[in-house]
């Protein structure tokens, strides 16, 4: 009581003050007015009539006319109504009242250009960066004053990355396809007449080879393909035979049987580009700089593994077919097709008990241990003929789990 200076207010009924009534919380247990009136009836002094004014007397209790400026006003928790305000002061919430961290604070004792609501405040914007909360600082009437940054409870480093950021561009990568439907063909605007005298020898009788929808020219050094208004890049060398020198490593030379370096005749160059010819994108099998190799290639079988996919006793496919079957350096196994290669959603391996990564393709074996393996030869030609002879599901094989979009 005496710390919200309530002791000496007077009492809701105007009978007295607080403390005469609650003594144990505000000091001795008697107001001054008893002490006086105690010390009058032990020792009442002899009435002698002077004309001098009777400061003796004990004073009279009267009904103050409201809570001076400061005094704690209205209701109080615990004590009911402590009064009103004197003339020309308010009774409000202010300072400590007006906090909204603390309560049941009491109403104060203020001049009339204070409100019920407490004093104005200054309009305050507080900013937080992305991670952060604001905390609001407040002064002594309740107004905010300033604000703190503090990183949110859920701030920090994350499983999925160190920001909120980086966690959503690891979801966005998540939510990617992780089997490309097709990898686009390259091909060229334009190229220069192949007039060379043993042109026409190298294409007569070139299997693949149509000269009323294709046209033979050149262009970096090597043959192209012209068809359907695009051109094509071979990766076979053009040269004068017997005469020019194969210089550039990155293209296959159309070389002399006993003279690796130097051009061969038609006949020598028209085997080189039947191969080229064999692939839908007309670029050769064993190019240097294919990111795409057939898997006899992959595992110096010579046709071993061709065989494998046309042998197989339960799916139809053709040689030209398997001849565009190509595998990646992560063990892709693709498709190539005139405008682009398509994954098959199979991986593949020559060593049929290597652990595949389930991750990005199904694989056709089992290791007899609770984990998929590559597979044997036979199975995974068998599985990659249904995946070759799938034309119209883009040569994915039907039981591919990713979920992807059409080309």
């Amino acid at each position: 009581m005496a710390s919200y200076d309530l002791c000496h207010q007077l009492m809701p009924n105007g009978q007295g003050i607080i403390a005469d009534f609650c003594g144990c919380s505000c000091g001795d247990g008697s107001s001054d007015a008893e002490s006086s009136e105690d010390e009058s009836d032990d020792d009442e002094p002899e009435t002698v009539d002077t004309d001098a004014p009777e400061d003796t007397d004990a004073p009279e209790t009267t009904v103050s006319a409201g809570n001076a400026l400061g005094d704690t006003c209205g209701y109080v928790f615990g004590f009911g109504d402590v009064g009103g305000c004197s003339e020309g002061l308010v009774c409000a919430c202010v300072g400590a009242c007006a906090d909204p961290m603390i309560a049941d604070y009491p109403s104060t004792c203020v001049e009339e250009g204070y409100t019920t609501a407490g004093p104005s405040c200054a309009d305050i914007m507080c900013i937080c960066p992305t991670g952060q909360d604001i905390v609001e600082i407040r002064d002594a009437n309740g107004c905010v004053s300033r604000c703190d940054c503090v990183d949110s409870p859920d701030s920090g480093d994350y499983t999925c990355g160190s920001t909120m950021e980086e966690c959503e561009a690891a979801y966005e990568s998540a939510m990617k396809p992780a089997v490309e439907v097709m990898i686009p063909t390259m091909t060229y605007d334009s190229c220069e007449s192949a007039d060379g005298w043993w042109v026409s020898g190298s294409l007569n009788g070139l299997a693949g080879y149509d000269a009323e929808t294709m046209s033979v020219c050149v262009s970096d050094g090597q043959y192209m393909v012209e068809v359907d208004g695009k051109v094509y890049a071979t990766c076979v060398a053009y040269g004068t035979p017997n005469q020019d020198t194969c210089t550039d490593d990155s293209l296959i030379c159309p070389s002399l049987p006993n003279d690796p370096t130097t051009f061969g005749w038609g006949g020598n160059q028209r085997s080189v580009l039947a191969a080229a010819m064999s692939r839908a994108d007309f670029k050769h099998p064993e190019c240097p700089t294919s990111t795409c190799m057939s898997m006899d290639s992959m595992a110096g079988s010579g046709s071993y593994w061709k065989d494998q996919v046309l042998s197989n006793p339960y799916t139809v496919v053709t040689e030209a077919a398997v001849d565009n079957v190509c595998v990646t350096p992560d063990n892709e196994v693709m498709m190539i097709t005139r405008e682009g290669m398509c994954n098959t959603c199979l991986g593949w391996s020559s060593v049929a008990t290597d652990i595949c990564d389930t991750q990005k393709f199904i694989c056709a074996g089992h290791s007899g241990q609770g984990e998929f393996s590559y597979g044997w030869p036979g199975q995974i030609a068998r599985t990659l003929a249904v995946a070759v002879a799938n034309e119209e599901g883009n040569y994915m094989h039907p039981q591919c789990p990713v979920n992807i979009c059409s080309a």
